[in-house]
């Protein structure tokens, strides 16, 4: 009879090879340590203030990872993430618009043209400045004059 590796270290223990080793007698077991404490840089970490809830930690990471996304979005912020979201954004806030340019539009039974660029004036054409406009006191009341004095 010679030794023979049935399950390497790290990897899982398929059915067949669980059967085996338990009508050879060789249960599983696990293996751990329970810390007490670490010390490190002169600080010391009591063990229980070492555990980690795994569930709640890969948990605080995702919620982590969708407030950055929708940061990014709303802030449009462009990278491969928020690219395409803010893309698409976009488009249903160009849908919603245009939605309601329709309900106006329709509502109305009118139709609106789309502007167009002003024309340059003819050449020789003076443009106007408007006249000043002089305010008019009211009766009984004269206008004031102020004295400024330099002080040299």
């Amino acid at each position: 009879m010679r030794d023979a590796v049935v399950v390497k270290a790290g990897e899982p223990v398929s059915k067949a090879a669980a059967n085996v080793l338990g009508k050879l007698g060789e249960e599983p077991f696990e293996v751990g340590i329970n810390v007490l404490a670490v010390l490190q840089d002169g600080k010391v970490f009591k063990g229980v203030d070492l555990d980690i809830d795994e569930e709640a930690f890969l948990a605080a990471i995702q919620d982590a990872y969708r407030k950055s996304v929708n940061l990014a979005v709303y802030a449009e912020i462009w990278n491969d993430v928020s690219a395409p979201l803010i893309v698409a954004k976009a488009a249903l806030e160009a849908k919603a618009v245009k939605a309601i340019v329709d309900e106006k539009i329709g509502s109305q039974g009118e139709k609106v043209e789309p502007v167009k660029e002003a024309e340059p004036a003819p050449e020789g054409a003076k443009e106007e400045a408007p006249a000043e406009e002089k305010q008019e006191e009211p009766e009984g009341v004269k206008p004031t004059e102020e004295k400024v004095e330099a002080n040299e």
